[in-house]
């Protein structure tokens, strides 16, 4: 029947956890004030949904992110200077792109009962928290970073490419969401590599579509690769990709499409 999986109990619980959450995101500037607001009512619906599975996941994934995000932080900085289109605390848009797969499977298994949306939507946060770490730590490898798709040699920071440092951090990342999510009451023990594969999945998904669809620009006065509109205060060219996919979309597409392979264990 519709609605069968509704628990209150997880409910109340992640009005006292967002609310933690919430001052801590403020407090680091992890998120604006809007988008703080906004991922306060996504873990509540997604409580509502899924249940402690889903709370938990969203929750070490916020955490995760938030304490991955303060390792080197000026150095990081540094070698995202003049790179990305937004650094710093993130906002509406970033917080909405990186939640609504999970909203959306842990919809279904709100009013359907099916036990693979579950699990679709503790996948696709987990992928989300899994490149992220992937990016975040690996911008600060020393190693060498090359393109998921040629194999070549690629600058650091670039969408679609990849660092063994950086790769063992998503992974790490999608195992230990994979691990709490067990410790709830509505994962099963299979739901360990079931959500741990998913997200590193999720993670090399995103990897292949930011270097293939991610559209690209080069700097026309220094040649520097990025993802801005201008550089160097001069105009860029675009190099590749489509005009209307950013990391946005591509941060979309990718937690979506882990979530719906997922899907396909349960067959």
């Amino acid at each position: 029947m519709p609605c069968q999986n509704l628990n209150l109990i997880p409910l109340y619980v992640a009005i006292g956890v967002s609310v933690m959450l919430a001052g801590v995101s403020l407090w680091k500037k992890v998120l604006t004030v809007p988008a703080t607001a906004v991922a306060v009512v996504v873990l509540i619906a997604v409580s509502l949904f899924t249940g402690y599975a889903g709370l938990v996941a969203f929750s070490v994934s916020f955490l995760g992110a938030g304490i991955i995000g303060l390792i080197k932080k000026d150095l990081r900085r540094e070698r995202e200077k003049g790179l990305y289109t937004h650094v710093g605390a993130r906002g509406v848009v970033q917080v909405l792109v990186n939640s609504l797969p999970a909203l959306i499977f842990g919809l279904i298994y709100f009013l359907s009962g099916c036990v693979a949306f579950l699990y679709a939507s503790c996948v696709a946060v987990t992928a989300g928290f899994s490149d992220s770490a992937a990016s975040d730590i690996g911008i600060l490898s020393k190693g060498k970073v090359i393109s998921i798709v040629t194999f070549k040699q690629a600058p650091r920071g670039i969408s679609g490419g990849v660092s063994l440092l950086g790769t063992v951090a998503g992974v790490v990342a999608s195992l230990i969401v994979a691990v709490c999510a067990f410790l709830t009451p509505e994962v099963e023990v299979d739901g360990i590599w079931i959500i741990a594969v998913g997200g590193v999945i999720g993670m090399l998904v995103d990897s292949i579509l930011g270097a293939t669809l991610q559209r690209g620009y080069k700097c026309t006065v220094c040649g520097a690769f990025t993802e801005r509109l201008n550089h160097c205060d001069a105009p860029t060219e675009q190099v590749k990709g489509l005009k209307f996919i950013d990391n946005n979309a591509v941060n979309f597409l990718s937690q979506l499409i882990a979530g719906a392979i997922s899907l396909l264990f349960f067959i």
